[in-house]
């Protein structure tokens, strides 16, 4: 999950994916420097559960958004596996 000064919604989305039924996944945050409480927010949750990786990576200029292709390159580094991930889009997943 890309974040970039998000301490607004940030706790109650990271709660939203921690109530789940389906409880076998990794939540891996990546955190493009921000200046608010998103680090802390991030740390605390990262300490609470071992499901939430918390890191930080300074990809794009400062004031832009982690773009696609940049993202799935250091996801790539940091795991080597394939995710799929949603960047700037409200998705779901239907059964």
């Amino acid at each position: 999950m890309p974040v970039w000064n998000g301490e607004t919604f940030l706790g109650q989305t990271i709660e939203s994916l921690l109530v789940q039924d389906y409880g076998n996944f990794e939540l891996i945050i990546l955190d493009n420097l921000s200046t608010d409480r998103t680090p802390k927010i991030c740390k605390v949750y990262a300490q609470k559960d071992p499901s939430v990786k918390y890191l930080v990576i300074a990809i794009c200029p400062f004031n832009y958004r982690l773009s696609g292709y940049a993202l799935d390159r250091s996801i790539t580094r940091i795991r080597s596996v394939d995710l799929c991930i949603g960047v700037g889009r409200l998705i779901s997943v239907n059964s």
